[in-house]
């Protein structure tokens, strides 16, 4: 069978911005267990620290001017990638979904990362290649270090600061020079160009755009969606499925990159709010491949509106009596709002 990587191969204003002083706190320990007792496994909990803290020390080199190298990048890389190799869907991509620190870069690209990697194993890439690809991730937004006002401030950009801002991944591609190789600096750059050539910072189209920086851009996207900022609401993650749908019809995605990322995260992706015919409210905390109607779901107010004293977690591919009715809207979430916030202090499962 051609794998989907061979399908789409080739053949923010006028500020003198300085980082945002967290970027030089120190990163809190990702919880092992959230407000209802369900466990995340130690090590996936370390390994997402980890990276929270590779992403924030490589903002801080960036913002110091101080050289980027391999040993900077990889390990944090390595450790995720090891994860997905053995499981495609694990604990890691309930943490980049559910739980991140206060600002935004660090989290975005430690959580785009994670998707990235889980993306590109869904769709048979090897260790070597989610290794290259995990570090292009990692590395994607550095040039928006350059632009940390703009990142954090309580309003979406005007036109003149998005135009200012279009060439931060090149910025970003220069700054990883001395980790990656050229032809992993080309994808990093790539990252927002569009297949309408609607993107920066060159404006490229369709083939002329490299098939991993597709892969990045998408995940790239979701995360930005799902991640509440100060300017808007979050989108939760069926909403954003639904958003990239949108995008794909408007020329932004790859057609195919589009399918195959909704194959990836499935119907209900991890963090999707459902109601179910018990009148439970549920959190999608897995993915069923095989099902993909029929996901792990952990209960978060039962049918009397209340949050249940003891933890339920079900595989709805295995119980033929419980089924989800529909995914919540954004209107319906203040229900469970004591455990709906998706990032933050608390989190929805932290």
């Amino acid at each position: 069978m051609v794998r989907f990587i061979d399908m789409i191969r080739r053949d923010q204003g006028d500020h003198n911005d300085t980082p945002d002083k967290r970027y030089y706190a120190p990163v809190e320990e990702a919880p092992v267990q959230d407000k209802s007792g369900h466990h995340i496994s130690k090590e996936r909990a370390s390994v997402y620290h980890d990276l929270l803290m590779a992403a924030r020390s490589l903002i801080i080199k960036a913002h110091e001017k101080r050289e980027i190298n391999e040993e900077d990048v990889f390990p944090a890389v390595t450790a995720v990638v090891d994860i997905f190799i053995k499981d495609v869907y694990n604990d890691l991509l309930l943490l980049s979904y559910a739980y991140s620190k206060n600002d935004y870069l660090v989290a975005h690209i430690a959580n785009v990362l994670i998707l990235a990697v889980g993306f590109g194993r869904s769709i048979g890439l090897g260790r070597d290649e989610l290794l290259k690809i995990g570090a292009c991730a990692l590395c994607h937004d550095l040039g928006m270090v350059e632009h940390s006002v703009l990142v954090n401030r309580k309003k979406d950009l005007s036109a003149a600061e998005r135009k200012k801002v279009q060439h931060h991944s090149t910025r970003s591609a220069d700054l990883a020079k001395a980790a990656v190789s050229e032809d992993l600096r080309t994808v990093i750059k790539e990252v927002h160009e569009r297949e309408n050539g609607r993107g920066a910072p060159e404006g490229l189209e369709k083939h002329e755009i490299t098939a991993w920086a597709k892969i990045i851009a998408i995940c790239d996207v979701y995360e930005a969606l799902t991640h509440p900022r100060v300017y808007r609401p979050f989108y939760n993650p069926h909403q954003a499925l639904r958003k990239i749908i949108d995008m794909k019809k408007d020329g932004l995605f790859d057609e195919i990159c589009v399918k195959k990322f909704i194959e990836f995260l499935a119907v209900y992706p991890v963090g999707t709010l459902v109601r179910l015919n018990t009148g439970e409210t549920a959190m999608v905390i897995r993915a069923n491949t095989e099902y993909v109607t029929k996901p792990v779901i952990k209960i978060l107010v039962n049918a009397d509106g209340d949050v249940p004293d003891e933890q339920r977690i079900i595989d709805l591919a295995h119980n033929s009596l419980v089924h989800i009715e529909c995914p919540l809207e954004r209107g319906q979430e203040h229900e469970v709002v004591t455990v709906l916030e998706p990032r933050g202090e608390p989190a929805v499962v932290m």
